[in-house]
């Protein structure tokens, strides 16, 4: 079970992202799929529960299957039938020549960034959730999804067990794609769900990596990814279980693949953009703020190369997104405030700052 709790959403995302966008290296994509994978995943368990399922490890198993072999299906008919076989040969042919064609230098780069991510794992594994805004909320929050496997359930255990006012709202009110990971690794049987914030360190250097060889040399890309990686703030953050590391990626790996769009105009590059930032704002209530930024960028581009369907898509998957925790408290839990500085309700305060 422990082997299915990362298994399942990393071919959840392999699959996913192979609709998005066919032409990336196959451990970038190994990255993206871990992203992509854990967010569609977490996404998976909440319309489970307003459909009145319970998101338990059988029944999110069988959905999460479920999506895997329609965008299976998907792909065959986008690709053909021997795109699993094009797909292996054109992702592993080359790795040899590359790993002999590889400096001493390049080669310190490489085992130094391994050490480090494997470090980082260690310490995120070693100590258990102790911050105090993750005992407080998101880890709390996982443990009572965990427990109830329902949104309302575990509402009612918060409510019985806090005599606290408007506790129940500073638990519930943030989105919960952070908590739902934890959920989702506690019903695989992981006792410390930290080791998703450790990949989730790895798969930004994969991704950062390939997004920089584009543009400067391998070596140049190694030290870079090096710098990113023992940068003390991003490590420091990928060992605990705060929302903001996880936030930082999506919101990164959004521009990075935005910036491919603007280059390659690509149009799989930008759907990725989209859904990324989209994830953003299933972390966080402070993803509006950003997403505007972005669409200024977009726009502009968008009109001066007549690419104007470009910010429609943008702006749907962002939407799509981005309401649903909103609204479910509202409707559900019958929260009357929603959203908070970085959230549409929030712009005014934001911009009188």
């Amino acid at each position: 079970m422990l082997i299915l709790g990362l298994l399942l959403p990393v071919l959840l995302g392999l699959t996913v992202s192979s609709l998005m966008v066919t032409d990336v290296p196959i451990f970038e994509r190994l990255g993206l799929g871990y992203a992509l994978g854990f967010g569609f995943l977490t996404l998976a368990m909440f319309f489970l529960n307003v459909m009145g399922a319970k998101f338990s490890l059988f029944n999110t198993t069988i959905l999460v299957s479920g999506i895997i072999g329609l965008s299976l299906f998907l792909l065959r008919i986008k690709s053909g039938r021997g795109w699993l076989l094009r797909m292996r040969l054109g992702s592993f042919p080359g790795v040899k020549g590359i790993v002999r064609s590889l400096s001493v230098f390049e080669k310190i780069l490489i085992g130094l960034v391994i050490f480090f991510i494997l470090s980082n794992l260690m310490i995120a594994v070693y100590w258990p959730v102790w911050w105090s805004d993750s005992l407080t909320c998101f880890d709390l929050r996982a443990k009572l999804f965990h427990e109830a496997q329902s949104f309302p359930g575990a509402m009612t255990i918060l409510r019985d067990r806090v005599l606290k006012e408007n506790f129940d709202f500073y638990v519930f009110e943030k989105p919960p794609m952070t908590s739902l990971v934890h959920t989702w690794l506690y019903l695989c049987g992981w006792t410390n769900p930290k080791v998703f914030y450790s990949l989730l360190l790895l798969s930004l250097a994969l991704i950062f990596y390939h997004s920089l060889r584009g543009f400067v040399h391998r070596y140049h890309a190694l030290l870079f990814t090096l710098i990113l990686v023992t940068t003390p703030y991003i490590y420091g953050h990928a060992t605990n279980s705060y929302t903001n590391f996880t936030f930082a990626f999506y919101f990164s790996v959004a521009a990075f693949y935005l910036y491919r769009w603007l280059s390659t105009q690509k149009k799989g590059f930008l759907v990725l953009a989209g859904v990324l930032l989209g994830l953003t704002s299933w972390i966080r209530k402070e993803s509006t703020i950003f997403f505007l930024g972005y669409l200024v960028i977009l726009l502009f581009f968008s009109i001066y190369r007549r690419r104007f369907f470009a910010p429609l898509i943008f702006c749907l998957l962002y939407f799509s997104m981005t309401p649903l925790w909103g609204l479910y408290g509202r409707i559900v839990f019958h929260f009357q405030r929603v959203g908070g500085p970085g959230g549409l309700s929030g712009i005014p305060a934001i911009l009188t700052m």
